[in-house]
């Protein structure tokens, strides 16, 4: 098994594992991405979502066809110590 399939199998079995927070996280960052261009982890934190209720399942919050990654912005909360994270942009619906 490669890096990329073992990363994929680790994200979601810690996104089986906080089912719960990533739903919530994902309702919070689709109601953002319907207010402003992009969304951000960061913006779902700022939004209410603890850090700690994700942890590692973060990266599961934008892992659906209804986004598209749209660039990169740098954190600005301490914790992140300005790390780049990436934006998302939510996609058109198709009706």
């Amino acid at each position: 098994m490669g890096a990329t399939q073992l990363r994929l199998r680790g994200l979601k079995l810690t996104t089986e594992k906080h089912k719960e927070s990533v739903t919530a996280a994902r309702f919070l960052a689709e109601l953002l991405g319907n207010k402003q261009p992009t969304v951000t982890i960061e913006d779902v934190y700022r939004a209410g979502m603890a850090p700690s209720a994700l942890g590692n399942a973060a990266g599961g919050v934008f892992e659906s066809e209804r986004w598209e990654m749209a660039g990169w912005r740098r954190t600005t909360r301490l914790e992140a110590r300005g790390r780049w994270v990436m934006q998302w942009r939510l996609r058109a619906s198709r009706s």
